[in-house]
């Protein structure tokens, strides 16, 4: 990686005052998964969006808001993405991020059926993702913090011409994580978030958690390692390698 060139976090939303105040904000979070400070860019202002061939790499937020009904910033968010892919930056979005790199590749953002995912959740590795480097040293199944009521419809993928690979599923949620070409990914959980982060979005968003047993979820939701991992397998192998991580050179896997 560059020392010279930046590494993008592409902010699209932001946690509210009380979670701000007590666990700092999504900046804080992504710079102590990454390890260093970024370079923090917020992507629902126009104009303010950098060339992605000037980035060593780029990071893409969650967000409050939905691409079930998208707004101008999310389409040109849309379009930063495929010049991303065009021009081979590495790119990891997460939650949102995630459901924006399908949006951009011409695939359907939808309510999942199944309602919200939120706190720690269990994620399995689908056949694409036990070879792909994102996973380096993860379980087949890994558990990951997600808060997220939206998600990428699988069928739509199936119109999608540029090559891509779904590498991560669970019952709730088909399309866990997305692979686009050599260098871009997408994961729907929050690699960044620890646990008590996410406590606090469980206990924000208690009053939408219908038929959910919220007590339950706050007492199964921990900090999960896999996370981390994931964050830095994406830095190492994606990005200070150069770019392109190679899909067939793995480290060993734990099982």
């Amino acid at each position: 990686m560059s020392q010279s060139l930046p590494v993008l976090l592409l902010q699209l939303g932001e946690a509210n005052e009380s979670i701000r105040a007590q666990h700092g904000g999504y900046a804080s979070w992504y710079e102590r998964a990454w390890g260093s400070p970024l370079h923090v860019v917020d992507g629902r202002k126009p104009g303010e969006v950098p060339d992605p061939r000037g980035l060593a790499a780029i990071l893409i937020t969650g967000s409050a808001e939905s691409l079930r009904k998208p707004t101008p910033w999310m389409d040109d968010a849309a379009d930063f993405v495929r010049r991303a892919i065009d021009c081979g930056t590495p790119t990891l979005g997460a939650c949102f991020g995630h459901q924006l790199i399908g949006y951009a590749l011409g695939g359907k953002v939808v309510r999942n059926p199944r309602g919200w995912e939120i706190g720690s959740c269990d994620v399995a590795l689908a056949e694409a993702g036990a070879k792909d480097p994102l996973f380096a040293g993860v379980a087949s199944r890994f558990r990951v913090n997600l808060t997220h009521e939206d998600m990428i419809c699988p069928e739509s993928l199936k119109l999608v011409e540029l090559p891509h690979r779904v590498l991560a599923w669970n019952e709730a949620t088909p399309v866990q994580a997305l692979a686009v070409s050599d260098h871009v990914r997408g994961v729907q959980f929050h690699p960044e978030l620890p646990g008590a982060v996410c406590r606090a979005y469980i206990r924000e968003r208690r009053p939408l958690l219908v038929g959910m047993d919220a007590d339950a979820l706050l007492a199964q939701t921990e900090d999960c390692a896999a996370g981390v991992t994931i964050m830095q397998n994406f830095r190492r192998l994606f990005v200070e390698k150069g770019g392109k991580a190679s899909l067939g050179q793995r480290s060993s896997r734990r099982t």
